[in-house]
């Protein structure tokens, strides 16, 4: 009985101790405030260039990111590249033979794009430029009128709107932005005015559709459905597929199906359907059949790499709802690199994957307008097995000269 006593008394002392060394730990990693915050779901990019060094050669010297794994070895031209830099202050160490030298680049945005030059002369690296750019995305969670700028979650400091950003689909003006809008878009900082939008969209929320016509407003060129709450508006953009040709096919009754976006502002908000069809009686057995993947679009322009907007990858078939959808969704072509979605959700029978536009062609070697490339998709089950499919998408846009 003592005995069992005893060693109660000292596994409690020892857990004890054990918490004390951990928070001992804790409180020293802490206290270094460059390299701690490493958050590599919001991670950036860092590319320079060494324009000198004391050593002569701006050849192979080591770069390495202080609190990191992260490492890189500058080629002929100075030239060196991180793909995934922890958001906040980062410290960058340069190393050649016996010299060292070190540069602190503070508070780094998630999807910020940073492009530095450098001079390796002394301990203290001499800055020659710094451009600092970054993509935006995420509902708008303050207006300032007086200094025309929005703040956007995730992204902490101010963006000015001025009389250069470019405003794209159904935003015209500043007055047109107001809270609880989801936005997307491109920044610049500025030395004067911090963060400048270089432009700005809506980003709508996408939803489908799946049931009987029960009213049409042939007016106002709308009709609902069983099951779908909000009217669904009909325009320019609407595409008709299979048996419907128009506005004008659509009858009450009717078993249809589609997919579509929320446009507008506050109050005047609507659901615009993008895609409309008939559903057949075996468009369950259709629909589910093999497990594949479908990248959509699967036409990829070569102008994307100066978008800010999305593609998707729709995982359908036997087992969709089997996909863990808490954990990303991984694309990789002939390149070599792994490209994450941003965000999946499951949606009517399939899950869907988005994935950045102006990322698409870091997943190619080389894309060739009118040439096909085999994607590779990857992704886990719920029981943590993973799974691999394949989709064939094809490059479009102008060719070089």
């Amino acid at each position: 009985m003592n005995k069992i006593k005893f060693t109660s008394q000292f596994l409690a002392v020892l857990s004890m101790a054990i918490l004390l060394m951990c928070l001992s730990c804790s409180s020293e990693k802490s206290s270094n405030p460059v390299g701690s915050d490493i958050s590599y779901q919001a991670a950036a990019k860092v590319n320079g260039q060494v324009l000198s060094s004391c050593k002569g050669s701006v050849n192979g010297i080591n770069v390495s990111i202080v609190g990191t794994d992260l490492t890189a070895v500058t080629d002929a031209q100075g030239l060196f590249a991180f793909q995934r830099v922890p958001r906040g202050d980062q410290q960058l160490a340069f190393a050649q033979g016996d010299y060292r030298g070190s540069l602190v680049i503070n508070d780094i945005k998630p999807s910020e794009r940073i492009t530095v030059q450098v001079h390796c002369a002394s301990a203290a690296v001499t800055l020659e430029s710094m451009a600092r750019e970054a993509s935006f995305e995420g509902q708008i969670t303050a207006i300032d009128p007086g200094t025309q700028s929005i703040t956007v979650e995730r992204l902490d400091d101010p963006i000015v709107i001025e009389s250069t950003t470019e405003f794209l689909g159904d935003i015209q003006v500043f007055e047109d932005l107001f809270v609880g809008l989801m936005v997307e878009g491109e920044a610049v900082e500025t030395a004067d005015m911090g963060w400048v939008a270089t432009k700005i969209e809506a980003e709508y929320e996408e939803a489908e559709f799946k049931g009987a016509i029960l009213t049409i407003d042939e007016l106002n060129f709308a009709f609902t459905v069983a099951g779908f709450l909000d009217p669904i508006y009909v325009d320019e953009n609407t595409v008709y597929e299979g048996e419907l040709t128009g506005f004008a096919d659509l009858q009450v009754a009717q078993l249809v199906k589609g997919e579509g976006v929320y446009k507008g502002f506050e109050y005047e908000k609507r659901f615009y359907a993008t895609k409309v069809e008939l559903e057949t009686d075996d468009e369950e057995e259709e629909e589910l059949g093999e497990f594949r993947a479908v990248i959509k679009p699967n036409s990829w322009n070569v102008n994307w790499q100066g978008s800010s907007g999305h593609f998707s990858v729709e995982i359908r078939g036997e087992g969709y709802a089997d996909v863990d959808t808490a954990l990303p969704i991984t694309l990789q072509g002939d390149s070599g690199v792994a490209l994450e979605s941003l965000y999946a959700k499951r949606s009517g029978h399939h899950v869907r994957a988005y994935f950045a536009k102006n990322q698409a062609f870091t997943l190619l070697t080389e894309a060739v307008p009118g040439s096909s490339y085999e994607i590779t998709i990857t992704g886990t089950f719920l029981d943590g097995t993973t799974f691999t499919l394949t989709n064939t998408i094809y490059v479009v846009g102008p060719t070089a000269e």
